[in-house]
Parts: structure tokens; C-alpha cells; sequence
């Protein structure tokens, strides 16, 4: 199956905001064979003017970003609504299957309209574009539009 992945779209829409929410979980579907974490997070304080940017220990497959949000930020003095994701690294592990090699792909995503998906397989473009779907970040209006743009 090829991937139908479009050119730079400035209409196209990401969403990050609802990714700092500690109740949101990146579910995936057990036949992709895939693990996905955030790995970083670039959130910028609106009352304070600052952007800060919280990863995870790439080394601590348990750590999430959430831990890094509530170690990191100064909630109590910040509201974490007041901090507003501007961009994400998404790390895919991608499972050996029958069809494919271990491995794994990092794609950066940045609110509102850039996705690093160049150079992607067809494979793992369409991975990457099933998630973004499904995870309410790759917010496109239309079906039209839904592509990932790769041009960003």
C-alpha cells in the first residue's frame, strides 16, 4: 500500500495542548507492534514569557513527560494551563514483525503547522499519519487535508 502524503499544506493543523493533560495516554493498536513516547516537550509560560522545554530519561523507559511536567514546572506558581505545548519529539520503537525489521524513528511535530515526516518510509508514514489522527494532533478539517504535510 502506497502512502498518499502531501505537499506543505499552511492550512494544516496540529494540536498539542491536550498532550501535557497527565490523564492523556498515547494508545496504540497491538497488530502495529509499536511503543510511543513522548520525548520532549517545548511549553511556553504566557504570563511569564518563558519557554521551557522538559524531556524524558532516554535511558528510563518508564519515565514519561509527565513526571517531567510535575518535576520541572512550578505548578503551584504557574498553572499548567497557563503553559501552552509549541512543540513535541514523539520516539516510535517499532516491534520486529514478519514484514519488519526493528527499529525505531523520532518525528518532531510544532504547533501550529510543521510535521518532520520527510524521508519517512511508506510504512511509517503511515504509521506516523494513523497516530497524529488518533491522538487528536494531526487536526486537519478535511479529508482532503488530512495528510500529513512533509514540506514544513
Amino acid at each position: 500500500m502506497n502512502a498518499t502524503v502531501s505537499p506543505y499544506d499552511p492550512e494544516q493543523s496540529f494540536h498539542l495542548n491536550h498532550l501535557k493533560d497527565e490523564s492523556f495516554r498515547l494508545t496504540t493498536d497491538p497488530i502495529d507492534q509499536i511503543r510511543v513516547r513522548i520525548e520532549k516537550m517545548a511549553v511556553y509560560n504566557q504570563s511569564t514569557g518563558r519557554e521551557h522545554v522538559l524531556t524524558v530519561r532516554k535511558q528510563d523507559p518508564d519515565d514519561s513527560i509527565h513526571e517531567a511536567i510535575q518535576d520541572e514546572l512550578n505548578l503551584v506558581r504557574v498553572p499548567l494551563w497557563q503553559a501552552e505545548v509549541k512543540s513535541i519529539v514523539l520516539h516510535f520503537d517499532f516491534q520486529p514483525t514478519h514484514t519488519r525489521r526493528r527499529g525505531s524513528a523520532r518525528i518532531t511535530v510544532q504547533a501550529p503547522h510543521s510535521c518532520n515526516l520527510r524521508g519517512a518510509s511508506t510504512e511509517r508514514a503511515e504509521i506516523f499519519q494513523k497516530y497524529l489522527k488518533l491522538w487528536n494532533i494531526d487536526c486537519a478539517a478535511t479529508a482532503e487535508q488530512s495528510p500529513i504535510a512533509v514540506g514544513a
